[in-house]
């Protein structure tokens, strides 16, 4: 206490009036983050342990301005993290947007059944869910089972840079999803997808000999990456290039989707990818297939895991997002922190939203790409701090992402039971597995087969 300024000393003794337990000030930059320090009984551990709650901000001009999102955490299990999310007034609107971003096609019936809400007024909370954060539903889907690699490029304007314009003109193709643009060592980052490493090579290529935006000098960086967390939604001409691939007559006996796709296929891909809520009958009118085609498709599909989910994704109203680049400078130290790092993507706040948006492995060189939304003044650093105090061995480039100019970030409430952070926490490091709620709606005794939320097949 004696360490700190007077004002936060003033500050702090006003909010223990508030408060009944320890209140604890960290100085970040030039901003104080308060934190309530207490304690809650672990039945399964069988002792105390320490809880931190965020309360708010002290800022230089002698303002105390309260957290509304997030809750800080000294859980020393991802289980603990996952748990520790308090109830809150907003609590089954949270409810209801992870079970819709864990399937959006999730019945009402079944939805009671999880939030223990009438019909009606899940309804209607839906409905004005859908207003506020603009809600679409969509797909995730497996690219890689459709037979195209995942690149990140990172590029850097010599001199003047082009025109918002002049980028959306140049990157409009089937191939790129994503295109960012950046402030700091990059003023790009582009998310491609391309069947091999010559086609992605070509792609920049041709992109920067037949478009505007070759005429820009610049510094092109590509890599070829893998989805650990989160998705990037695919734009409707990624289509196009799937298109090419429809046969007039199925082969019942082999499904060779990086070759050829059936034309329910496509319709099923296509229609859910634009709103994953439509009607299977609809699609079947719509496409001029049999009665039932796209119904039986779009279960082949999630058993075959091109479909992984139907799932949302939000406009919340955030102040900006970060895009930070981590590098492993040094791999051994990196090994002895990974739990640390697992646990950070998926810890549980009270923000309708996930705390990173998008996880990506960098191959060649080794490294990853996170982008997480800011959503208070001072959380960047805050984030970016706590990587770096938790994991060894790494250097850290933060970007600040100032425009979406094509594509669309996947903002969602993730359930991170699901995510493969938490299976190799399980798998790795000895946490306890946690029961996975039931999204599909399917009783856990019925002999039909069910499917996990990445697409494998579950036994009854």
């Amino acid at each position: 206490m004696g360490k700190l300024p007077k004002y936060v000393q003033e500050i702090l003794k006003e909010l223990k009036l508030r408060y009944k337990h320890h209140l604890e000030a960290r100085l970040v930059g030039n901003t104080y983050y308060v934190s309530e320090a207490t304690t809650r009984w672990d039945k399964e551990r069988k002792k105390v342990i320490n809880v931190k709650k965020y309360l708010g901000r002290i800022k230089p001009n002698q303002l105390f301005i309260e957290g509304k999102h997030r809750v800080q955490s000294n859980a020393s299990t991802v289980n603990e993290s996952l748990q520790e999310a308090p109830i809150t007034p907003e609590k089954n609107d949270m409810l209801i947007l992870k079970g819709l971003s864990m399937n959006s096609r999730i019945t009402l019936g079944h939805l009671k059944k999880l939030i223990n809400a009438p019909q009606s007024t899940l309804y209607s909370r839906i409905k004005r869910l859908e207003e506020s954060y603009k809600i679409r539903y969509t797909l995730d889907i497996d690219v890689e089972k459709l037979g195209y690699m995942r690149y990140m490029a990172f590029i850097k304007f010599e001199g003047e840079k082009p025109d918002i314009n002049i980028i959306k003109e140049s990157l409009n193709i089937p191939e790129i999803q994503l295109v960012l643009l950046t402030k700091g060592d990059y003023d790009l980052i582009v998310y491609a997808l391309a069947e091999n490493n010559v086609e992605a090579s070509e792609l920049i290529y041709r992109i920067r000999k037949e478009t505007r935006l070759g005429s820009h000098a610049s510094m092109w960086y590509l890599f070829p990456i893998e989805e650990t967390y989160g998705f990037v939604p695919l734009r409707n001409d990624f289509f196009k290039l799937l298109e090419k691939r429809i046969i007039k007559k199925q082969r019942w006996r082999s499904r060779d989707y990086k070759r050829e796709i059936a034309k329910s296929t496509f319709a099923v891909l296509t229609n859910l990818n634009i709103n994953s809520k439509k009607e299977f009958i609809d699609i079947d009118k719509e496409n001029g297939l049999r009665e039932g085609a796209s119904d039986y498709e779009y279960y082949k599909l999630r058993k075959d895991g091109i479909i992984k989910n139907p799932t949302i994704t939000l406009m919340p109203r955030v102040r900006y997002n970060i895009a930070i680049i981590v590098g492993i400078k040094d791999n051994v130290k990196f090994r002895k922190t990974q739990e640390k790092l697992l646990m950070d993507i998926i810890e549980e706040g009270t923000a309708n939203i996930n705390k990173y948006t998008l996880v990506e492995d960098i191959n060649m060189p080794d490294g990853g790409l996170f982008i997480a939304p800011v959503l208070e003044e001072g959380e960047s650093e805050t984030i970016v701090k706590e990587l770096r105090e938790k994991i060894d061995g790494i250097t850290i480039n933060t970007l600040v992402i100032t425009e979406v100019a094509l594509g669309n970030l996947a903002f969602r409430k993730f359930d991170n039971i699901y995510s493969q952070q938490f299976s190799a926490l399980v798998r790795l490091f000895g946490h306890k597995d946690l029961e996975r709620i039931d999204y599909e709606g399917l009783a856990k005794d019925t002999k039909k087969s069910r499917f996990g939320m990445r697409g494998e097949e579950l036994n009854a």
